[in-house]
């Protein structure tokens, strides 16, 4: 056998794994393409239960998973009966805008909301969702945390004449 058919199967090996080194390396198509993903890593509820028709404030942690700033990030609170968001959920209050997140950094934000007064009382559940723009994965969004609601006490006994 000569030289050169031995050096063929090194050499073909050698194009196999160039063309596989050059398919991971990104081209800037992929590059363009490359979306943000935030999610909600903790949510801090209030303590204790909650009275229909009064106030919470609740924080949250806010994190950019992805490697590449995200756009200007909103949370927003929804009062559910599940842990999963869904058109049966109630939103609680308007979204709150957060500042852009660099990569892998995370934000703490703390939302103020109201509970409406014709919440029925029971067992919720408190829902932190992030949103923003393009976002790569969805189902990290949204984070829950256990949220009792109590009636409301209403007026108090009137006094007579």
């Amino acid at each position: 056998m000569s030289n050169s058919t031995r050096s063929f199967p090194a050499l073909a090996a050698l194009l196999i794994l160039l063309a596989a080194l050059s398919a991971l390396v990104a081209t800037p198509a992929a590059a363009k393409n490359r979306k943000p993903d935030v999610a909600v890593r903790k949510v801090v509820p209030p303590s204790g239960p909650v009275q229909a028709g009064s106030s919470l404030v609740v924080v949250a942690d806010v994190r950019n998973m992805a490697r590449r700033r995200t756009s200007r990030v909103g949370v927003v609170l929804l009062l559910s009966r599940d842990t999963k968001r869904d058109k049966t959920d109630t939103a609680l209050g308007k979204p709150r805008a957060i500042k852009k997140l660099k990569p892998r950094k995370t934000s703490r934000t703390r939302i103020a909301a109201a509970i409406p007064a014709t919440a029925r009382a029971g067992a919720y559940r408190l829902l932190v969702c992030a949103k923003v723009k393009r976002d790569r994965k969805r189902r990290n969004d949204c984070r829950s945390a256990a949220l009792t609601i109590v009636p409301d006490a209403g007026p108090g006994p009137s006094a007579g004449p």
